[in-house]
Parts: C-alpha cells; sequence; structure tokens
C-alpha cells in the first residue's frame, strides 16, 4: 500500500515535527490496531475516515522508525482523557486538519501540536468571544489571525490532556505572542509554525521536565 507522503518539518526547543500529506495515501488500515479501525469506522464520509486512517498510520510509521519496532507492533495507552501515549516514550502528539497531518515527538516532555487549514469562519468572532483572553478577541478575528490563537490555545489542551472541553478553563489565560504559558500547574514554551501555505500551527512543551 502507498504510506503517506511524509516529510520533516523542523525542530523546536529539540522537539522534532513531521508531515504528512493523507490524501496522496493509500489505504493504511492493516497498520491500526482494532479500536483505530472501529475508529475510522464510525466516519460517515469515506473521505474522513480515510484521512482518519492516514494520520494514525503515518504516527504509527514515524513511531515506529524511531523506535524500532513494527509500525502495526505499537501498543498505545490512552489517558482518561484519550491522549495516548507509548510506555517507555518518547513523547508525541498528533494533530490533522483537511489533509494534512502534524506529528511531534520529543524525548523531553509532555507536549501539545495543533494545526489548522485556515479557512473563512462566520462564527469566528462568536467564538473568539467566548474561549479568548479579552485582549486578543480585537486581533482574533480576519486574515488567518483567529486559527493563530486557536492553535496555540489548543496546543496547550492537546499537551494537558484536556483537549477541547478544556478551553473554557483556559479563556483567563493571553497565549497569543508569549513565549511562556503557565496553565494547569505546569509552564509551557510556545512556537509558531506554518506547516504549509494555508495552515496554521502551534507547539506547546513542557518546561523543566
Amino acid at each position: 500500500m502507498t504510506p503517506p507522503v511524509i516529510e520533516e518539518l523542523t525542530q523546536e526547543f529539540g522537539v522534532r515535527l513531521w508531515k504528512a500529506r493523507l490524501d496522496d495515501s493509500g489505504d493504511l488500515t492493516h497498520l491500526l490496531d482494532p479500536a483505530e479501525r472501529e475508529r475510522a469506522a464510525r466516519f460517515r464520509q469515506p473521505r474522513h475516515s480515510h484521512r482518519f486512517t492516514a494520520a494514525r498510520g503515518a504516527l504509527r510509521l514515524i513511531l515506529g522508525a524511531l523506535t524500532g519496532q513494527a509500525p502495526g507492533a505499537l501498543r498505545f495507552h490512552y489517558s482518561e482523557t484519550g491522549k495516548p501515549s507509548l510506555t517507555g516514550g518518547p513523547h508525541f502528539n498528533l494533530s490533522h486538519s483537511g489533509g494534512l497531518a502534524v506529528c511531534a515527538v520529543s524525548a523531553q516532555g509532555p507536549l501539545g501540536v495543533d494545526i489548522e487549514h485556515i479557512r473563512a469562519n462566520t462564527d469566528q468572532e462568536r467564538i473568539a468571544a467566548r474561549y479568548f483572553a479579552p485582549d486578543e478577541c480585537a486581533q482574533a478575528v480576519g486574515a488567518g489571525h483567529f486559527f493563530r490563537v486557536w492553535t496555540l490555545r489548543e496546543a496547550i489542551l492537546k499537551a494537558t490532556g484536556l483537549g477541547v472541553a478544556g478551553m473554557a478553563r483556559l479563556r483567563d489565560q493571553t497565549v497569543a505572542g508569549r513565549a511562556e504559558v503557565e496553565f494547569n500547574g505546569t509552564i509551557w514554551r510556545m512556537a509558531e509554525f506554518e506547516p504549509e501555505p494555508g495552515y496554521a500551527g502551534a507547539l506547546a512543551l513542557a518546561r523543566d521536565h
């Protein structure tokens, strides 16, 4: 089967980042475990199912190459909120949006990565007012700024394992333009990146681990 096109992007704080183009991939269902296959089958649209399968397959290919294990033999453990991990490391996180996925891997400590395909969204102002710090709302709407702020917040929440469900808890914290953000008892080092034109990306890494 044709694997997704995987390219190493860059390194931030010693975190390695890869991107994978999901629509160029063949069927990688054979690499997934039963729980992942079940999740893929729940998507109503075949395109979304294919992208999920390709993203998880790309993650397994990357982690397999780094750990020396067969990609299909990797066994993930999941937190109560669903964040996956590997016994013995490394720390990793995966995000996909549209036809692109990004995987971040580090031996240093917990991390989160988020990417978003920049697109028109009539709810930007309402979402920003609900979830962004007051000083971020004015600059958050239009010209991709909304997605820059959103990915920074999402990266932190994915690093903690809280996900979007924790977005309201982070509302009072300003994250845009910050090199570090303290949240949930941890100081997170922050970085923005552009995985491809038309996408916003952000990375959060726990400091002092």
